[in-house]
């Protein structure tokens, strides 16, 4: 973009604002995308770019950039007017990759299995194993399809800062594919770096296409609300109770092994997002003492049709108001945990969709997870 072009959008009303006050320009970028051929402009695609912005191309300027973003607006950008021609560059191949994908979504790309080497099989006589395995990587986020060897990859803390906690960490994705990433190993991460044991949990999945034709979660229309006690609801298929019995046999299994991980036996608990947080529920109803978790969480789940145990682990609820699927979920969960005379904790989150997981939104639910911690150090488990 060559000097005249610059000065073109110095001129440009209402692309621009120039705030000489705090010598910041204010970007509209639903105009500003607008101005590019054959480029979608919608609130998603937005808050792609500005997210692509941010974090690939801003090293490269001499700017600071503030966000903000809006679903029911333009997504607003304010930086130095070299920063605006960048941005735009940037757009225009964004934009062709999100409109083949459809609603802004970034593509799905296929990616090796990560090595063998560091996961633990989680039912004894089987053996690590990805074979048959599909990895593909969507935005920040890597999954893997066509699970049917159950894993777990520890994530253990530096022995200075270790204090006994562990953590089984159970993906969502619909029993169809697992969130790795974005709801699996950066929550270990997180939790690792602060002394807590994280245990990422690869439960079985149903058989899916080579070829998927769209998300599972793309799969409900906005406005769904699913029957969670059909019994043809994904939550009652043969494979949620292999999920089920996968998540019982790793809780027995890091509590057998808990001298090798440093760990606390009766500090073990289990934490799950979407099917895997109905996976988790799942394990809080039904359970022997030696799969007890010592305490559950549910990120988006929900509560099977089973009465609270007698001597039902404590519960720590959390998801976000607009959320489509799961909203409806939460309170019932809490109110049976309560009814029982159990320890429970609930937090519904203004917005964050279904799935927030470990990835930034801008909203409130980006600290669901320093909200889990402190309820950990609080209730002392």
């Amino acid at each position: 973009m060559n000097a005249r072009e610059i000065d073109g959008l110095k001129q440009r009303k209402p692309l621009l604002f120039v705030n000489k006050k705090k010598q910041k320009n204010i970007v509209n970028l639903e105009l500003a995308l607008t101005a590019l051929p054959n480029v979608r402009s919608g609130p998603l695609e937005q808050k792609l770019f500005a997210s692509f912005f941010q974090k690939k191309m801003l090293p490269s300027f001499a700017a600071t950039v503030d966000f903000t973003y809006s679903l029911s607006g333009p997504t607003l950008m304010k930086c130095s007017i070299y920063s605006v021609a960048a941005v735009l560059l940037a757009a225009a191949p964004m934009a062709n990759a999100a409109a083949q994908t459809g609603l802004g979504n970034p593509p799905t790309v296929r990616v090796s299995a990560p090595p063998d080497a560091g996961q633990i099989a989680v039912h004894p006589g089987t053996k690590v194993s990805s074979a048959g395995e599909v990895w593909e990587t969507t935005g920040p986020d890597l999954k893997v399809r066509d699970v049917s060897v159950a894993t777990l990859t520890p994530f253990l803390p530096a022995s200075a800062r270790a204090d006994g906690l562990a953590v089984i960490i159970a993906p969502g994705g619909g029993f169809v594919h697992l969130s790795m990433e974005t709801e699996g190993y950066a929550v270990a991460r997180w939790l690792a770096a602060r002394g807590v044991a994280g245990f990422v949990l690869k439960y079985r999945l149903d058989h899916t296409p080579a070829v998927m034709p769209e998300s599972p979660r793309a799969q409900h229309s906005p406005n769904a609300k699913p029957d969670l006690t059909s019994p043809r609801s994904p939550n009652n298929s043969p494979v949620a109770f292999e999920a089920q019995a996968d998540a019982l046999a790793a809780i027995a299994m890091v509590r057998t092994r808990a001298a090798q991980f440093h760990i606390d036996p009766d500090r073990i608990g289990i934490i799950g997002f979407s099917a895997g947080a109905v996976t988790a529920m799942k394990v809080a109803t039904t359970y022997t003492p030696s799969s007890r978790p010592d305490f559950v969480a549910s990120l988006y789940g929900a509560m099977p049709d089973r009465p609270v145990p007698a001597d039902a682990p404590p519960l720590f609820v959390a998801v976000a108001a607009d959320d489509p699927l799961m909203a409806d979920a939460a309170q019932p969960m809490f109110n049976a945990w309560r009814a029982a005379g159990k320890s429970a904790e609930l937090h519904i989150f203004q917005a964050g969709k279904h799935g927030f997981g470990m990835v930034e939104h801008g909203t409130s639910s980006d600290h669901w997870i320093d909200e889990f911690y402190w309820w950990l150090q609080a209730k002392g488990p």
